[in-house]
């Protein structure tokens, strides 16, 4: 239901931005998707790397 609102909402600001700025609406949803395949990105990265510390295991000295 979630999808389906924000798609409604986002069609009818889309509607009102196009007639006030024409154009240049198209250029700030561009920004918008650019910045967030950037934001997944970086947050894959840091889940990445640190899974990868993580993994790692402390030697114990209770290997007599």
């Amino acid at each position: 239901m979630a999808i389906i609102s924000s798609f409604f909402i986002g069609g009818i600001v889309g509607g009102l931005a196009y007639s006030q700025i024409q154009l240049y609406t198209l250029i700030i949803a561009g920004i918008v998707l650019l910045f967030g395949v950037v934001i997944n990105y970086l947050k894959y990265r840091y889940l990445k790397l640190k899974r990868r510390y993580h993994s790692k295991k402390i030697p114990s000295n209770n290997d007599n």
